[in-house]
């Protein structure tokens, strides 16, 4: 009779764990998430920006389409993995550069943007430079610059010279139609520094940029009649 009773206990049982476990089965499709991957945005270290402020920017890696109203639903929560990238509501500070995933979560829809994150100012250590190329925007024409003198001017313009991030530049900046590309390297051949039109990896800018447009125009027109 006891041996009866446990053998009804256990097919019990084992009908109980059956039923949760398809319960849990229809739990799960039912809340199947619906997920977006978003275009990369480029930003800098150190600096708060709002969630709304890049959603601007910001598309649909799958679609081409624009992210903007939907990025803008109030019940997103923005969360991140990484402790040095720091999210507080709707907005966020990356601590250090380096790439980052910003996730925001609802109950049906989860996003993902790629941050970029770049230093405030651009590293410049042009002490050792030995030459310079300029590269004109107009016919692809290439000039080594290798008078001492002259790379040495151009390296100190550069180092005068306070650049500053410029996030509109930086997401949204034309990659043609410039004037005058400039690479700076060591003896070995490293590239050690490069801009164009004045504008370093085209994220910042300088109120020296038309000295230094100037000058560099100048050193392809002297070196460019020389080699012509």
């Amino acid at each position: 009779m006891k041996i009866k009773k446990q053998e009804n206990v256990i097919v019990l049982m084992f009908a109980l764990s059956l039923v949760i476990s398809m319960l849990n089965r229809v739990d799960i499709s039912a809340k199947k998430v619906q997920a977006y991957h978003c275009s990369k945005v480029i930003v800098a270290n150190g600096t708060k920006y709002k969630i709304s402020q890049i959603a601007k920017d910001v598309q649909d890696i799958d679609t081409g389409k624009k992210m903007t109203q939907k990025l803008k639903n109030k019940k997103i929560k923005w969360v991140s993995e990484n402790k040095n990238l720091k999210v507080v509501g709707k907005t966020f500070t990356a601590k250090k550069i380096g790439r980052y995933k910003l996730i925001g979560i609802t109950k049906k829809k989860r996003y993902r943007i790629d941050l970029d994150v770049v230093s405030k100012n651009p590293q410049k250590d042009l002490s050792m430079v030995e030459y310079a190329t300029i590269q004109s925007g107009s016919d692809g024409t290439v000039v080594k610059i290798e008078e001492q003198e002259a790379v040495r001017n151009l390296c100190a313009l550069i180092n005068e010279a306070k650049f500053k991030f410029d996030y509109k530049l930086a997401n949204k900046g034309r990659r043609v139609g410039w004037n005058y590309a400039v690479h700076l390297y060591l003896s070995d051949g490293t590239e050690q520094f490069k801009m164009v039109d004045s504008k370093p990896k085209y994220y910042y800018t300088t109120s020296r940029a038309n000295e230094i447009n100037k000058y560099a125009e100048q050193l392809f027109k002297q070196s460019a009649k020389v080699t012509g």
